[in-house]
């Protein structure tokens, strides 16, 4: 699936379409939720950084589709990009403190993206929080991690309190598989972590 606004129909949002019916027939073993599933965003200029699923496209939720995926015997994956935000999104309007970028100086966007600072406090936790529950609640299996852009201002805009990027612990025991581009990232906790590098 991408962000074309055709694939995002009734059927899909329910897991009763075509796609998701002829993938199961054809053996697929995975089947991917690409860009574009979350904010309010309609194109890669607004929502990035708004971690819920689109009322309008998927108004009861991701449930149903991974339900209905896993019922036809395929792994259910997503796609995320942790690291970014839009300028256009709930994040960056309530926090545009958050990313990185030189004091004084104009914050260089680049493909309508900026990156969060995970060095700040509040950070590393958001994402922490919001990636367990994703993964948790819509039962997420695979994680295709973005990273979609250079770091231009390199380094924290504010002296680090911690000293790793490991959120709470939150109890939850379900782990997904990722991918993405760049080394591996374990999100940890007093539990298995959310996403295991290599599955």
């Amino acid at each position: 699936m991408c962000r074309a606004p055709p694939v995002f129909r009734d059927g899909i949002r329910s897991g009763t379409s075509t796609p998701v019916q002829r993938a199961a027939a054809l053996g697929v073993e995975l089947y991917v939720v690409d860009d574009g599933w979350f904010g309010a965003g309609h194109s890669d200029r607004a929502g990035l950084a708004d971690w819920r699923p689109s009322p309008d496209r998927f108004p009861q939720g991701l449930g149903p589709l991974s339900d209905a995926v896993h019922g036809l015997g395929m792994r259910f994956g997503i796609w995320v990009e942790p690291e970014m935000v839009n300028p256009d999104s709930d994040l960056y309007r309530a926090r545009p403190d958050w990313v990185l970028h030189t004091p004084g100086r104009t914050r260089s966007e680049l493909r309508h993206q900026l990156v969060l600072d995970f060095a700040r406090d509040g950070v590393a936790d958001r994402a922490y929080d919001w990636l367990t529950r994703l993964v948790d609640d819509h039962g997420v299996d695979f994680l295709k991690w973005g990273m979609n852009r250079a770091f231009s201002e390199a380094g924290p805009t504010a002296a680090p309190t911690k000293t790793t990027v490991c959120g709470p612990p939150m109890g939850r025991t379900r782990t997904a598989s990722w991918t993405g581009c760049g080394p591996p990232i374990r999100i940890c906790g007093s539990r298995r972590a959310a996403m295991a590098a290599g599955g």
